[in-house]
């Protein structure tokens, strides 16, 4: 089972990108863009009894 994060290229992201945006800034934005954080794929996988919690901390460790 794999746990994810993807950033999928916006008009926005492709503006902080041109910018040099700080990585938090493109972070919150992507976040805002619907991006599931790393830590919320695992998490969710793991209540939904796909994976054990030993393997979201692993994940974002």
């Amino acid at each position: 089972m794999g746990i994810y994060e993807i950033l999928q290229n916006s008009p926005s992201i492709r503006l902080l990108i041109q910018r040099n945006a700080r990585p938090t800034e493109m972070y919150d934005e992507a976040v805002r863009a619907g991006m599931r954080s790393l830590r919320h794929d695992a998490l969710e996988k793991c209540f939904q009894g796909l994976i054990d919690l030993r393997q979201p901390r692993l994940a974002y460790l």
